[in-house]
C-alpha cells in the first residue's frame, strides 16, 4: 500500500484490503465490479427525451488511513474523481476508515462503478478533475485546533459522478475507465455534532491510489491477482471483525474519550497559510474554506 512518513491507506471491499500494484512510484488497485460483495444497481435517467433503464455492477468500497506513531495530530483531506468527500483528523497511530458520502445526517457507500450517461451537452465535470478520474488521493496537513462548537448537520452531498463525455476525455476510447458513484445509505448520523475550527498551515504529504480495470493493468503488464476475501458476505460472518476493525475496537477501550472526540468531529472552518500546488493536482488553498469532518 502507498505508505510516508506520516501514514498509509488502503482500499477496503468487505472490509478486506483489496490487492495492490505498483510502477514506477504510481499504486493501482482493480475496480472490480463482481467481488462476492458486488450488486447490481438499477438506474433510471432521462437523457434528452428518453429514459435510459439500466442495471449497473457496483462494488461497494472504503478507504481506511492509518497515521504512523511517529507523526503529529494531523489534518487530513480525502478526494475521489477530483472531488473532496471527507475531512477529518487523526491522532498519531489511529485508524480512520472513510466509509463512504456525507449527504446531511446519513452516510452513502463508495461504489466502484462504470461511468454513467451523460444527461445532456452541459452535464460535464470540472474539466480540472478530468485528469484525476480514477484517483482516490489522501492529502496529510499541518494544523492547529483552535476551537470546538455543537452546530446541527446541514451539507448535502455535492458529488458528481463521472459521465461517458467525461471518461471519454480521458480515454479517448481507448479502453475503459471505471469511477466512483453514490450507493445505498449505510449509517445515519445524529442531527447535531462537534464542529472544529482549524488553522492549516502548510501541506505535508500526500498519497494516491489509480483505480483502474483488469484490462488496464494487464495492458500495464501485471498478473492480476484474484480478490479472494477470508470473510464473505453472510449472516454467520457477521459476527467476524476484520483486522483493523478489531485495532480499532482496542483503541476505543484505551482511549475511549479520545476517539469519541474524534469520530464526531465533522465540520472545522480553515485559514490557510499558503496556497499549495501538486503535481496533477492543479488546485490551490483559499482564505476561507468551510470542512465537513466525520
Amino acid at each position: 500500500m502507498p505508505a510516508c512518513a506520516d501514514f498509509k491507506f488502503s482500499i477496503l471491499v468487505g472490509g478486506q484490503p483489496i490487492p495492490e500494484y505498483e510502477k514506477d512510484g504510481t499504486y493501482y488497485a482493480e475496480s472490480n465490479l463482481f467481488t462476492p460483495f458486488s450488486y447490481r444497481q438499477s438506474v433510471e435517467e432521462i437523457v434528452g427525451e428518453e429514459v435510459e433503464k439500466q442495471a449497473w455492477p457496483v462494488t461497494p468500497y472504503q478507504i481506511c488511513i492509518e497515521a504512523t506513531p511517529e507523526t503529529s495530530h494531523c489534518y487530513y483531506r480525502v478526494f475521489l474523481d477530483g472531488q473532496k468527500v471527507k475531512s477529518l483528523s487523526i491522532k498519531p497511530g489511529q485508524i480512520r476508515v472513510v466509509k463512504g458520502f456525507r449527504d446531511g445526517t446519513t452516510v452513502k457507500e463508495f461504489l466502484f462503478s462504470l461511468p454513467r450517461f451523460a444527461r445532456d451537452e452541459d452535464d460535464r465535470m470540472d474539466s480540472q478533475c478530468f485528469n484525476r478520474i480514477g484517483l482516490i488521493e489522501v492529502e496529510c496537513y499541518n494544523a492547529v485546533l483552535q476551537e470546538t462548537k455543537q452546530k446541527e448537520r446541514t451539507r448535502a452531498m455535492t458529488f458528481d459522478q463521472a459521465n461517458k463525455k467525461d471518461s471519454y476525455k480521458v480515454t479517448k476510447g481507448s479502453y475503459l475507465m471505471a469511477t466512483t458513484k453514490s450507493g445505498k445509505v449505510i449509517e445515519h448520523k445524529t442531527r447535531f455534532r462537534n464542529t472544529d475550527s482549524w488553522t492549516v498551515i502548510s501541506l505535508r504529504s500526500r498519497l494516491c491510489i489509480k483505480y483502474v480495470t483488469a484490462q488496464s493493468l494487464t495492458e500495464m503488464g501485471f498478473t492480476v491477482q484474484p480478490f479472494l476475501p477470508t470473510i464473505l458476505p453472510s449472516r454467520s460472518a457477521a459476527s467476524v471483525k476484520p483486522e483493523w476493525q478489531s485495532r480499532m475496537d482496542k483503541e476505543e477501550v484505551i482511549q475511549k474519550e479520545d476517539t469519541l472526540n474524534a469520530t464526531q468531529k465533522d465540520c472545522c472552518s480553515v485559514s490557510t497559510a499558503q496556497n499549495v500546488l501538486m503535481e496533477n493536482c492543479p488546485r490551490t488553498l483559499t482564505c476561507q474554506e468551510t470542512i465537513i469532518i466525520d
